[in-house]
Parts: structure tokens; C-alpha cells; sequence
């Protein structure tokens, strides 16, 4: 039997009638599709006692008869009984009976294995790609010439860690395309080597790779996506991946997405193909990404029909259209760590995955840590981590993106459909080490869940009545900041403003403070700070496309301990807006400023009082694109080697007191 189903389902009922004259009905078998419990696997549902068909089952095992849902429909939604009474399904069940199905449901492609690769003993951490090339070539069809193709899959290697217990070392891939592959200690098939690998978590600096983040915008297939510009641009750009999720439905969309009914994507999986992980993936056809136009459009005492830059600092005249990039997420990542390797940084990497599943000893080797250009979801259990690992351990942060540590997403590993599976707990209290120890170690993050609620620059509105998460046990969901959790109590901004994908130069505004402006600008000439980041690959310019600025309110602002180093306004520029979370009337917002003054990206310092920790934040996500621009040399890449310098520096001498 097949079909398809766009719709919600309550409580199905299996009835069989008599073939005699009374035509009396049974129920064969029926289930109660509120059922819930956090010990059993969410995606089965047993029978219900009183079924015919339990009267054949051996031992009466409900099990044996449940009702087994695949590729995940969505649950935790309204049914029929719900009158508005309660807004969480685990406090009245009964009122959110429904499962919700798509004809596009997509989890696990379960595609078979036909090769497996073991990380090589002592590899150091480090993003790697796995590179295939296939080759079709019959010999038998003079018609079909043979044609290559070549497909790349990037892996990320944490460090090695020591388990606990015996002296076997082993190595999280962190990969977002296959289950993780373990570094065993081993010579062959089961000599133990003599070999080990030459320290534990060497490095004290760490690069936080957003995997959540790059799940969930995995085949984003874009409302902005015009196919001949796509396609044009990608023939003009060599090493470009030439495959685009519009063009390929069956893979699945995003969490930005919709299903063909029109609803919102509520799930993400990593168990499938995804088009945007691909080295080379272009996100944006067109200059300037959404919003379109040229760097100079609606900028003061512009000439509209102008699309040339003068880069000062290069002593270069170029087309503004020649250094956008069109990258974002995880090729735009690439330009952090193609800047680390230049100056020869001896640095690891680690994923959101590592900080969920481990907690706070994730990070107990490490010093300071950067983030990528857009570290936008986190579950509670990865922002704990992050937030131990300041407040707690005295660790640097680097935060290097826009628009981050923005939306609060449920995560579980419990969705394999056998009765025994168990689901994960989690707690919006900072947890100890033995928390994570305790409730996470099996947790492998296989799916991710976002309920966009109440708020927050998104692509649609989840319904009111469904806010609550399903995967984590019925946490609430939405934005971080609407659970007590804002971007700023962690790197001292929010995100602020949105708009397009042309960046705008800092200017520097700290002079009075010789003990912190000092290092950070070292090198580099009061004439080029006037304008910091005037270049650059990812929209031509530093604080683009979203910018984060600080909060007024924020204890650490109203203390007086952050330091604004830098803004780049926008308020000239028609095509930002502030985010919607920030505007409470159409002419003033929670920042106590004019709306255009508002519209900004803060470049800070601070240091956590109690821990010591320091904190940079940049506060968009096109600076990063900056770095590696005129064979790194130029002005952001200097303050940013200030930065690090000085924070690795700093994490030595504590380490040696």
C-alpha cells in the first residue's frame, strides 16, 4: 500500500467489520498519538490495551503491534481537543494528539556503506576534505562518453582525548556527513601500537565549528535563487560546487523552508546529502546577496550608477562586484582558517556536537577560542558549555560572526524506532561536568528541531500553541534571549540589524583606554583606523549583511567593564533594518536610540570580573572575509593577529601561575 499525506493525524483507529447481518464493528488495533514518555523512543507508539489483535500477540507485548513512525513527522502539535487552555504538550497531552505528515519528510537516506575509513593514528585536529572521483565509462556506448565526477566531503577531527579509565586514546570526527569514525589505537586489525599520539589537546587555541548552524540552513533552497545568474556565476567562478538545493527537491530543504503544504520545516538532519557543505558552494548569484544593488546605493554622497571602490589600503582600484564572494556558512568559514594557517597558528578544532554531547570538558584544554562568522543555534546544553568555559574555567572567547547564539534548538538521538531507546534530558541551569557525563554520551545529535516562536528575523512564524520543542522533552523554544539567554550575557552583543550582503568599514571610537587600544591596534596607523575594513571577499567590506551592537541594559555595558573599540553605522543605508525583537514602536527601539543610529555593528572588549576571561566580539558576519584580502595583509588581519596574540599570551601566563 502507498500514498501521500499532507496532514495530521489523531488517534488512528483499525476497525473490522462483520461479514453477518448485525455488520457489528471491532476495533482491530488503535493508538493514542499523545503518548509520550521520556524512557521510551518517542517515534513508537504502542498499542492500546483492548485490541483485538493483542489477543494474538505472544505475551501480550504492545510492543509487538506499535505504531512505528518514520522520517520523523512532527510532533507536539495541536489536535483536535486543544481549546487554548495550554501551550505545552507535555502539560495536557491530550490537548496535542496530532502528528503532523509530510509527503517531504526527509531523516535518514540510509543509503548502504561501501567504503570505510579509519582517522589515521596522531592525524593532527583539523578540517579535512575527503575528496571521490567517479568515473563513467562504458565501453560498450559509443554515444556516452565517459564523464567524471567528482563530489568532496569536509570531516572535522577534534583532538584526541584520554578516556577515562585506560590509557586508549580516540578521536571524534566530527563529520556532518557520516556517524563519527573512532581513532583507535591499534596497528592493523588488532596489534595494540606502541605508538600514542605526542600530547593530549596540545593546542590552547580552538576554532568552534557550527555544525547546528550548518544543519540547519543544510539545502536551504533560497527565495532569492534565479537559476541563470546562478548558473552564470558559477561558470565564472573555477573551483565553484556545481549543485544547488532548488534544483533537487528530493534531498530535502532546510529549517528556513517549507514543506509542500506550505508549513514550516521543523527538523534537520545531517543523514543525507547536503549542498551547502560542499567546499566551493556559492550561496549568493548576485552582488550584494537579498538585497541586491551596488556598494554605493543609498550610501551618502553616492553616485548610484558607480560600482567602483577605491581600497585604500591596498593602493588598488577595483569592481566592488569582484570581491563578493557569495559564500556563507561553512566556505566562508574557510577564510578563518586559511588565516590561521598563514601566521602559523598551531590551533584544533571542535563542533557544537563535541560541546552538547561533552559539556564543559570539551573545552578544559584550551585557552581561548573563536567562533565562526555565524554560530547562529545552539541547544542549552552547547551554550552551557561556553558559558562554563568563560565564567568557570577563565577561557577567551573571539567572536568572529553576526547574528549568533540567536535561536534555542531541541536535539536528540533517541529516533532509531525500537521500543528501548531512551531520549536526552537537558537543563537551562548551567550543569556540572557529571551532568553532561551522566545525560549526554549517547547523544549524537542526529536530528535537530527549531520551533521559530515569538519573534526574531525568520522565514515563517511557527503556529501560536506549538512554542515548545519536542526532541528535548518539551523545552521552550525560539529565540535564546526570550529564555534569559541573550548573545550579549555570553560575548557582550546582540544581534541588531540585518540587511544586504555589502559590508561597510569600522571606524574606531576608543581613545581613552592606552591599556587595551594599544594591543589591539597595534601596527596599525590612526589614518587606518579611521577606516578598518573597507575590503574584502565577503561583500566588500567588514560589518555587513548582520550586524550585533551592544545592549544598554547588558550588566556588563551598565558596570562599565565593555569597551566599544569600533562601529560601522549603516543609517544612510535603506536597505538595513533593525531586527524585530529590537523595535517597539515604528520610531523608537529597546536601544533607547533613533532607529538609523541603532543600525550598527559593534567591534568590544571586555573581561569577565570573577574568571578573568577576555572577550572580543566584531559583531558581523562579513568580517572574516577581510582576512585573507591582499595576501592577508591589510589592517583587519593585523588587529585580529593583536587579538589572538595577546589572548594565547594572556593563557600562557595564567596557565604558568
Amino acid at each position: 500500500m502507498g500514498g501521500r499525506l499532507n496532514g495530521r493525524i489523531e488517534d488512528p483507529v483499525i476497525r473490522i467489520t462483520e461479514k453477518d447481518a448485525d455488520k457489528k464493528e471491532f476495533i482491530l488495533a488503535s493508538w493514542d498519538t499523545s503518548f509520550y514518555s521520556s524512557k521510551e523512543d518517542p517515534w513508537t507508539i504502542p498499542c492500546n490495551d483492548g485490541a483485538i489483535i493483542m489477543e494474538f500477540i505472544e505475551n501480550k507485548n504492545k510492543n509487538v503491534a506499535s505504531l512505528i513512525l518514520f522520517n520523523h513527522p512532527t510532533r507536539g502539535v495541536k489536535g483536535r481537543r486543544w481549546d487554548g487552555t495550554e501551550f505545552c504538550w507535555k502539560h495536557c497531552p491530550k490537548h496535542y494528539g496530532a502528528i503532523h505528515f509530510h509527503d517531504d519528510d526527509v531523516y535518514d537516506f540510509k543509503w548502504i556503506s561501501n567504503m570505510e575509513w579509519r582517522v589515521p593514528t596522531g592525524i593532527p585536529s583539523g578540517i579535512y576534505i575527503m575528496r571521490f572521483v567517479t568515473t563513467n565509462d562504458d565501453d560498450d556506448d559509443d554515444d556516452c562518453p565517459a564523464q567524471q565526477h567528482e563530489e568532496a566531503l569536509p570531516l572535522f577531527i577534534c583532538a584526541p582525548k584520554k578516556k577515562k579509565g585506560d590509557d586508549d586514546f580516540d578521536s571524534s570526527s566530527s563529520d556532518i556527513q557520516q556517524p563519527p569514525v573512532k581513532l583507535m589505537k591499534t596497528n592493523g586489525e588488532s596489534k595494540p601500537s606502541t605508538t600514542t599520539c605526542s600530547e593530549i589537546k596540545k593546542n590552547k587555541l580552538v576554532v568552534l565549528i557550527p555544525t547546528f548552524t550548518y544543519v540547519m540552513y543544510g539545502n536551504h533552497n533560497r527565495p532569492d535563487f534565479e537559476i541563470d545568474p546562478w548558473l552564470a556565476r558559477n561558470r565564472n567562478s573555477p573551483g565553484s560546487y556545481p549543485y544547488n538545493p532548488a534544483l533537487f527537491p528530493a534531498y530535502g530543504h532546510s529549517s528556513y523552508d517549507f514543506h509542500s503544504d506550505q508549513t514550516g520545516i521543523n527538523f534537520a538532519s545531517h543523514l543525507r546529502p547536503l549542498f551547502n557543505l560542499r567546499p566551493g558552494y556559492i550561496t549568493f548569484s548576485r552582488f550584494g546577496g537579498p538585497g541586491g544593488g551596488s556598494k554605493d546605493d543609498n550610501d551618502d554622497n553616492s553616485n548610484n550608477n558607480n560600482n567602483t571602490t577605491t581600497q585604500e589600503n591596498s593602493n588598488s582600484t577595483v569592481s566592488s562586484t569582484s570581491f563578493c564572494s557569495g559564500l556563507r556558512h561553512f566556505p566562508a568559514d574557510s577564510h578563518i582558517i586559511c588565516w590561521l594557517h598563514h601566521f602559523g597558528f598551531e590551533f584544533d578544532v571542535i563542533t557544537d556536537h563535541e560541546l552538547h554531547r561533552e559539556g564543559p570538558a570539551a573545552l578544559s584544554q584550551y585557552s581561548t577560542l573563536l567562533t565562526s562568522t555565524h554560530p547562529e543555534y545552539h541547544t542549552l546544553q552547547s551554550l552551557d558549555t561556553l558559558q562554563k568555559f568563560r565564567d568557570v574555567q577563565g577561557g577567551n572567547l573571539v567572536y568572529l560572526g553576526g547574528n549568533g547564539f540567536y535561536w534555542k534548538i531541541g536535539a536528540s538521538s533517541s529516533i532509531t524506532p525500537t521500543p528501548t531507546s531512551s531520549s536526552s534530558s537537558s537543563s537551562s541551569n548551567i550543569p556540572q561536568e557529571e551532568e553532561f557525563n551522566n545525560n549526554n554520551n549517547n547523544d549524537d545529535c542526529k536530528l535537530l528541531e527549531i520551533r521559530r516562536c515569538e519573534g526574531g528575523v525568520r522565514t515563517y512564524a511557527t503556529e501560536p500553541g506549538e512554542y515548545y520543542n519536542f526532541l528535548d522533552g518539551g523545552m521552550y523554544g525560539g529565540l535564546l534571549r526570550n529564555s534569559d539567554r541573550s548573545p550579549s550575557k555570553l560575548v557582550g552583543i546582540s544581534f541588531a540589524a540585518q540587511g544586504s550582503f555589502i559590508g561597510k568599514p569600522y571606524q574606531r571610537t576608543c581613545y581613552d583606554r592606552p591599556d587595551i587600544t594599544d594591543w589591539v591596534f597595534k601596527g596599525i596607523s590612526d589614518k587606518e583606523t579611521k577606516v578598518l575594513g573597507n575590503f574584502g571577499f565577503s561583500g566588500d567590506g567588514a560589518a555587513g549583511y548582520e550586524l550585533d551592537a551592544i545592549v544598554p541594559t547588558d550588566e556588563f555595558f551598565r558596570d562599565g567593564n565593555i569597551v566599544i573599540l569600533a562601529q560601522a553605522h549603516v543609517k544612510a543605508d535603506k536597505r538595513y533594518a533593525l531586527v524585530p525583537e529590537e523595535v517597539l514602536t515604528p520610531w523608537t527601539n529597546l536601544a533607547g536610540t533613533t532607529n538609523e543610529e541603532a543600525k550598527r555593528a559593534d567591534m568590544i572588549y571586555f573581561r569577565v570580573p570573577k574568571s578573568g576571561a577576555q572577550i572580543f566580539s566584531v559583531g558581523s558576519i562579513t568580517f572574516c572575509g577581510c582576512l585573507p584580502y591582499n595576501n592577508f595583509e591589510n589592517n583587519i588581519s593585523h588587529l585580529m593577529k593583536n587579538v589572538v596574540d595577546h589572548f594565547l599570551e594572556a593563557g600562557n601566563e595564567s596557565k604558568q601561575s
